[in-house]
C-alpha cells in the first residue's frame, strides 16, 4: 500500500517526506480508523450538498437524496453499509439494542429490516403491532445506536399472509380488487408505526422497499397502486425496489421506483463442497451504467453467508461450519472488495442477524471493512476509471486484476487488486504503476514486491488524507504476518523531533505484536490481521475484548461495555484526562503506558469469570392417546388455490381451505408438504408407512409425493375403518419467475383412493382455530394435539398424566446476570416457556437437518426462575426407538413474556 497523507490544518514547521518500507510476513491493507480521541472524527474532506442530487419530481423529502455516487442525509454525503435483521427471529424486543450495538461496533451504519406480514396480518381485516411484533422499541434502539433503517415491508410469500393465498380468488401481487383489499390495511398500519419515526421526525427510517422480487410485466399496476397508498399518505421517503437479477424492472415507465436495487449471491449455497468457489461477477459496473447511472449503485440483498439445505447433499458430516468456510473471511475479501470496484456505495449483507444459527461468527474481516469505510470520506464519491478488462495497463503481472477509482474532487485514489482467477488459490507478487501527488511511481519502492494472497483481495491508496488534526490522529494499518509491505506518509507539521533524520527503517511483526511508528502528533500503528480484530473504535480505541459496543466518557472515567469470551489484557488510547475505566459497570484496575504513544495510554486485565449452569435432561417420552372427534369434517368441493386435486371423489383435502394455514387392499394418496415433508398414515391402530419429500438443497427438490399405502393382513376390520394421515407442512412457495400465484400452495392431499373402495366421510385437524395465543403469534404453533391441548405452554397441569409424565418437563434456571447462553441441543420440536423454538428432523439419507444446535435467548428463557420445556416427538419407522438428549449449555433488563397456559381457546 501506498499512502500519501496531507495535514492541511496543522502549522508548517516542518516538512519531511517519510518512505517506510516494513518487512512483515503481513498484509498492509488499509485504513483502520480515524477517530479523534475524545471526539468522533472531523474528516478534512467536506460533505458536500450538491444541487444535482437526484429526487425526481420532489415525491420524496429532501433530507434523502443521491445522485450518481452515493446517497445523501441532511446533506451528507455517505456510504450506505448494511446488514440484514429479523426482528421477529428475536421476539424479545429487550435484545434488539445489543444487536444494533454490535452492528454499529462492526463499522457499519444501518440495517435493513424485514417486516412479516404473515404475523402482522394473522386473519382478514386483524393488523396485530403488540409483542414482538411491535416496531417502536425497533426504531427508538436504532436512534439510540445510531443506525439508520431501510425498511422492507414486502408482501411477497413466503412472508404472505397465508389466509391471503386461500382466500384471494385473484391473482396474487396484481391489480385484482381482492388482492388490493387483502395488503390495504397492513400497509396502512406499517405507514401509521413509520410515520414518526422517518428521518424528517428526527427518526432512523430513510428509505422503504416497496415489494420484493418481481417482475414489472405482471406487477406493474400492482407496484403503481403501492406506490400510489404510499405517496398519498404520510410516508415521504424514497420507495425503492429489489431486483432478484438483472432484470431491469421497475426502473422506467409505469411504477419505475425512485431508487433501483440489485440481490446478489454470487457464491452459491454449496456447502458441501465449500472450498470450490464461482468466480466475481464482472458485470456489476456495466450493468449499472446501462441500467440507472443517474443513481448511486446500490446492493440491498447480497450474500453474507450460505443456506446449509435438508437433504441427502446437505453438509451433515461438516455441519454449518463448511458454510463459514464458502463465506468466510476469504470470500469478503474477494466478493466485498469486487463490489467496492464496481463502485457500489449502498449495499447490505443478507444476512447479518438471523438468529436460527449460533455459527455465523465471521465477522473480522467484515469489521475491518466496515472501520475503512467509515473512516474515508474521500471513498463516498469516486469515478471508475478503468480496470484491466478496458485497458488498463499499470500491473507487472498478467495474473492480476486491477480497478481504479478515483474521487473527482480530491483525486485520491484506490486501486483494488485481485487474482485475474478471483478462484486462484496462487501466491502472487508484483508491482503497480500509481499516480500520485509526487508524480507517476511504480511501488513498492524499497520492498521487492506487492503480495497477494491467494483468494485474496487488496486495496492499494494514493493521495488519501486522514483524520483531523485537531488532537491525534490515529492510522491503524495491519495484514498477514506472511507478507511485504510498504507504506510512504507525506506529513506537514511542527517537528516533534528535529534531530530524528531517516529516510527509511524496516520492522519485523511477529503476531499478537503492535508496532508504534509515530506517535505524536500523528500515531501510526501497525499490527497483524488477528490481533488488530480485537481492536474497536467506537470513539477511541479499544484492544483485547470480544466485542466493545459503546464507550464514553464522564469527567475522568471512561465507561465501556461490551462482550468476553475470554480473559484478555486489555489496550486503550484515550485522552490523558482519562483516569479510571469501568467494564460493564464495574471497575477495572488499569496503568498508564507509553508503550504505544507518547501522550500515554491505559493497560488492563478484563477476567471471564465462570460459572456452572446445571444441566436439564430429559427423560424418555412414552405413551400417548388420541381422538378425533372434535375435528372439523372436510366437505369442501371447491378452492380458490389454482393447483386443483388430482382424483378424489370432490372432496377438497386442503389445510389452508379449513382455516389452519398452514375392503381394501391400498391406499393412493398425493400428498404436498413442501420441500423436505413428510406425512404418516396409520389404518386403524396400525402404523403402515411415511411418505417423504426432499432436499432444500437445490437438489432434487420434491415437494410433494404419490405413493401407494398397502395395508397388511388382518388390518382391515368389519365395518369402519379410519386412515389417519399426519402431515408437516414446510410452508408455502415463494413467487415463482412470472406466476405470482405460485405462492397459492396445495399444502394437503391432492389425491386419495382406495383400490376398491370408497370414503364415507373425512375429517381434517389443524392449529387450533381463531388466534388463540396473541402474544407468541399466528406461526408458533402448529396442528399436534398437545399443541391444540396446550401442553407445551407453562402452567399446564400434568399431574395426571401417569403415562405422559415426562413429556413436559420443568426446570430451574440460575445463570449468573452478564451470561449470555451459547446455545441448546434439541431433537424433534421443542418449545421452551411455549415457544416453537426448534425443528429437528433426522432420517438418513432422505431429508434430515444438519442443525442440531438451537439458541434460545434470555426473555425466552427466564434466567432466574422456573422454565417449562416441551417436546414434540414424531417416529416416522415402525419399530423406531427415540430417546432424545436435551441439554442446557452455556444481561440485565431483558423483559420475559411467556403467558402461561389457559384452557380459553383449548379444545
Amino acid at each position: 500500500m501506498y499512502i500519501s497523507s496531507d495535514f492541511r490544518r496543522m502549522p508548517t514547521d516542518l516538512f519531511r517526506r517519510w518512505t517506510i518500507a516494513l518487512l512483515f510476513w503481513s498484509w498492509l491493507s488499509v485504513l483502520f480508523d480515524g477517530s479523534n480521541i475524545g471526539a468522533l472524527a472531523k474528516s478534512t474532506i467536506h460533505h458536500e450538498n450538491d444541487d444535482t442530487l437526484y429526487r425526481p419530481g420532489a415525491s420524496f423529502t429532501d433530507q434523502v437524496s443521491f445522485d450518481n455516487y452515493s446517497l445523501s442525509l441532511r446533506g451528507q454525503r455517505i456510504f450506505l453499509h448494511s446488514g440484514e435483521f429479523h426482528t421477529f427471529r428475536l421476539p424479545v424486543p429487550s435484545l434488539w439494542p445489543d444487536i444494533l450495538q454490535k452492528v454499529k461496533a462492526s463499522g457499519l451504519n444501518a440495517v435493513s429490516v424485514y417486516v412479516h406480514m404473515g404475523l402482522l396480518n394473522p386473519s382478514r381485516g386483524v393488523v396485530d403491532f403488540d409483542g414482538f411484533r411491535v416496531l417502536k422499541p425497533l426504531y427508538e434502539a436504532a436512534l439510540e445506536a445510531g443506525i439508520w433503517i431501510a425498511l422492507c415491508p414486502e408482501t411477497s410469500a413466503g412472508d404472505i399472509a397465508h389466509w391471503a393465498t386461500s382466500e384471494v380468488a385473484g391473482m396474487l401481487r396484481t391489480s385484482t380488487p381482492d388482492w388490493r383489499e387483502a395488503w390495504m390495511d397492513y400497509i396502512l398500519g406499517i405507514i401509521k408505526e413509520t410515520t414518526p419515526y422517518q428521518i424528517t421526525e428526527g427518526g432512523p427510517v430513510i428509505a422503504i422497499q416497496i415489494d420484493n422480487e418481481f417482475t414489472q410485466s405482471v406487477g406493474g399496476e400492482y407496484f403503481a397502486e403501492l406506490e400510489e397508498v404510499y405517496q398519498n399518505s404520510s410516508i415521504v421517503l424514497p420507495l425503492t425496489y429489489n431486483d432478484p437479477g438483472q432484470g431491469r424492472n421497475f426502473v422506467n415507465g409505469t411504477s419505475a421506483v425512485d431508487l433501483y436495487e440489485l440481490d446478489s449471491y454470487p457464491q452459491g449455497f454449496d456447502c458441501s463442497h465449500p472450498l470450490d468457489w464461482q468466480a466475481v461477477p464482472l458485470d456489476y459496473h456495466q450493468y449499472h451504467e446501462e441500467v440507472n447511472p443517474s443513481q448511486p449503485w446500490y446492493f440491498p440483498e447480497f450474500q453474507g453467508g450460505a443456506v446449509d439445505g435438508w437433504g441427502p447433499a446437505a453438509p451433515a458430516i461438516l455441519g454449518y461450519s463448511s458454510c463459514a468456510v464458502l463465506t468466510g473471511t476469504d470470500f469478503m475479501s474477494v466478493f466485498y472488495l469486487q463490489l467496492w470496484a464496481s463502485n457500489a456505495k449502498l449495499f447490505s449483507y443478507y444476512m447479518l442477524y438471523g438468529f436460527v444459527y449460533t455459527s455465523y461468527d465471521y465477522g473480522a474481516s467484515l469489521k475491518r471493512q466496515g472501520l475503512f469505510v467509515r473512516s474515508s470520506p474521500e471513498f463516498y464519491k469516486t469515478d471508475w476509471i478503468a480496470d484491466s478488462s478496458t485497458g488498463l495497463s499499470i500491473l507487472s503481472s498478467d495474473t492480476v486484476f486491477a480497478t481504479y477509482l478515483l474521487n473527482p474532487d480530491t483525486q485520491s485514489g484506490f486501486y483494488i487488486v485481485r487474482h485475474n482467477d478471483s478462484t486462484s488459490t496462487d501466491i502472487t507478487d508484483f508491482k503497480i504503476n500509481v499516480a500520485t501527488a509526487e508524480g507517476d511511481l511504480q511501488i513498492p519502492i524499497v520492498a521487492s514486491a506487492v503480495i497477494l494472497g491467494g483468494r485474496q483481495s487488496k486495496v492499494i491508496v494514493t493521495n488519501y488524507a486522514f483524520g483531523s488534526s485537531q488532537l491525534l490522529d490515529i492510522l491503524f494499518i495491519y495484514g498477514d504476518t506472511s507478507q511485504e509491505h510498504e507504506i510512504a506518509l507525506l506529513l506537514t507539521g511542527r517537528a516533534f523531533r528535529k534531530n530524528y533524520d531517516i529516510s527509511s527503517f524496516r520492522a519485523m511483526l511477529t503476531p499478537s505484536c503492535v508496532i508504534t511508528i509515530f506517535s505524536f502528533p500523528t500515531l501510526v500503528l501497525f499490527a497483524d490481521s488477528d490481533t488488530v480484530a480485537t481492536f474497536w473504535a467506537p470513539s477511541i480505541i479499544v484492544g483485547g475484548p470480544y466485542l466493545v459496543h459503546l464507550a464514553s466518557i464522564s469527567g475522568t472515567e471512561l465507561a465501556l461495555k461490551g462482550d468476553l469470551n475470554a480473559s484478555t489484557p486489555l489496550t486503550i488510547i484515550a485522552p490523558a484526562v482519562v483516569s479510571s475505566v469501568t467494564w460493564n459497570g464495574a471497575a477495572l484496575s488499569v496503568n498508564v503506558s507509553s508503550s504505544l504513544t507518547a501522550i500515554g495510554g491505559l493497560v488492563g486485565e478484563l477476567s471471564l469469570s465462570s460459572a456452572s449452569v446445571d444441566i436439564a435432561v430429559a427423560p424418555t417420552l412414552e405413551g400417548w392417546k388420541f381422538d378425533d372427534g372434535s375435528f372439523v369434517v372436510a366437505n369442501h368441493t371447491t378452492t380458490n388455490i389454482p393447483r386443483k386435486p388430482y382424483y378424489s371423489d370432490g372432496t377438497i383435502l386442503y389445510g389452508c381451505d379449513y382455516g389452519f394455514c398452514e375392503n381394501v387392499q391400498s391406499l393412493n394418496l398425493s400428498i404436498n408438504g413442501g420441500s423436505a415433508f413428510a406425512a404418516s398414515v396409520w389404518l386403524n391402530n396400525v402404523f403402515l408407512k411415511t411418505s417423504y419429500g426432499n432436499s432444500t438443497n437445490n437438489i432434487n427438490i420434491l415437494e410433494e409425493t404419490d405413493a401407494v399405502f398397502t395395508f397388511p393382513e388382518g388390518a382391515v376390520l368389519h365395518g369402519d375403518n379410519v386412515i389417519t394421515i399426519v402431515q408437516d407442512n414446510m410452508g408455502l412457495n415463494e413467487t415463482s419467475g412470472t406466476n405470482p400465484d405460485s405462492s397459492k400452495s396445495p399444502r394437503g392431499i391432492r389425491g386419495f383412493q382406495l383400490n376398491s373402495s370408497k370414503f364415507t366421510q373425512w375429517r381434517v385437524q389443524g392449529k387450533i382455530g381463531g388466534y388463540t395465543d396473541y402474544t407468541r403469534g399466528v406461526f408458533n404453533e402448529g396442528g399436534l394435539y398437545g399443541e391444540r391441548k396446550g401442553w407445551h405452554l407453562p402452567g399446564f397441569d400434568t399431574s395426571s398424566w401417569e403415562a405422559l409424565a415426562s413429556f413436559v418437563r420443568t426446570f430451574d434456571l440460575h445463570i449468573p446476570e452478564g451470561f449470555d447462553p451459547l446455545g441448546q441441543t434439541y431433537r424433534a420440536y421443542l418449545f421452551v416457556n411455549g415457544w416453537m423454538m426448534s425443528k429437528r428432523i433426522g432420517k438418513p439419507r432422505v431429508n434430515w437437518t444438519p442443525q442440531a444446535k438451537f439458541p434460545v435467548h434470555q426473555g425466552i428463557l427466564d434466567y432466574s426462575g422456573t422454565n417449562t420445556v416441551a417436546v414434540a416427538l414424531w417416529a416416522m419407522e415402525a419399530n423406531a426407538t427415540i430417546a432424545p438428549d436435551l441439554q442446557l449449555s452455556g444481561l440485565d433488563g431483558i423483559v420475559t413474556n411467556n403467558p402461561r397456559w389457559s384452557p380459553a381457546g383449548r379444545v
